[in-house]
């Protein structure tokens, strides 16, 4: 059975890109509906929260591992030790970002690579030598569970695409919807023959989804197996395939899967960000770098747009519009 977990990380601010990614693994067969906690059948390897003098990986919502004054050192570990154990090998961060699927081609300025403005090297934070020790442990662990990483997967949208992909859809929300149901079709192909169990950590605080699921699945038959105020649950099924799919409040605290996407997805947006925040301080130093998020998200669009032109860009590259 493929267990898979899905979580975006940038779905709010003005600046940066929009990243949604999914973990799947292969699990022993057992109940559809209730898939084995994975950090119960990892724990050698795996810890449900980061601690002092934890030496597991923790593996938990990115909020809880992601400490910006430390970097991305504390999901760097855990994304790539799981990328490895699922056969991913990456010296750059375009390595990666193709290795997990993610479309990012021509892309602004900023994220385009050049021989001047080549792709920075992986690991960004932590020695190689600590990735492969924590990918090792892992192996060991998932060995004995019975348990194999299947994949890391993400697909990744600047402001340009973005915004034209806002504009048809008419919302912030559909556009977000759209990844997620990329990375669904991928786990869909995955399951020919067998079942898929997906955990997703609801998205904008909506709660029915059949339309958008029926839209992304026109072949299958979609039951409705409950909406309730903390999740929502259905099951596509054509052939000889089944998936249930689950919509949950806070999946990424209650589903491994979830969690390790949510960490993967806010590891590739930071380590975009790096890359955004670097070429402007080369073609604009004068003006301070920025997360990308409210208050001064708008403070630097305000100091920046206007110098875009001569930097050879335009604001619909760089700005949401919703």
């Amino acid at each position: 059975m493929i267990y898979a977990g899905i979580d975006e990380a940038g779905y709010g601010p003005l600046v940066g890109p929009l990243v949604v990614a999914s973990s799947a693994f292969a699990v022993p067969d057992g109940d559809a509906e209730a898939p084995p906690c994975l950090w119960r059948a990892l724990s050698r390897a795996v810890a449900p929260k980061r601690g002092r003098g934890e030496r597991r990986i923790p593996v938990a919502d990115s909020k809880a591992i992601y400490r910006p004054k430390e970097g991305v050192g504390g999901l760097e570990r855990g994304v790539l030790a799981f990328a490895r154990h699922a056969g991913v090998e990456a010296a750059t961060v375009g390595d990666l970002l193709a290795a997990l699927g993610a479309e990012t081609e021509p892309g602004p300025p900023w994220h385009r690579p050049t021989d001047d403005w080549p792709w920075a090297e992986l690991p960004a934070a932590v020695d190689a030598g600590v990735v492969g020790i924590a990918a090792n442990q892992l192996g060991v662990a998932a060995r004995s569970a019975g348990v194999e990483t299947a994949w890391l997967g993400a697909g990744v949208l600047f402001a340009d695409r973005f915004n034209a992909m806002a504009a048809q859809a008419r919302s912030k929300a559909g556009v977000s919807f759209s990844l997620v149901a990329r990375e669904l079709a991928r786990v869909w192909r995955s399951c020919a023959g067998g079942r898929a169990y997906v955990a997703i950590d609801r998205q904008s605080g909506r709660r029915r989804y059949r339309e958008p699921l029926m839209q992304a699945f026109p072949d299958a038959a979609l039951r409705e197996l409950g909406e309730d105020e903390d999740a929502s649950h259905y099951r596509l099924e054509a052939g000889d395939r089944a998936m249930t799919v689950v919509f949950r409040t806070g999946a990424e605290e209650t589903d491994l899967p979830a969690a390790l996407a949510s960490m993967t997805a806010k590891y590739l947006r930071q380590l975009l960000m790096r890359r955004l925040q670097a070429w402007f301080q080369v073609h604009a130093p004068e003006i301070a770098p920025t997360e990308g998020y409210g208050k001064d998200g708008r403070r630097f669009c305000d100091e920046v747009i206007p110098r875009l032109p001569e930097l050879g860009a335009a604001e619909w590259q760089l700005r949401r519009r919703c």
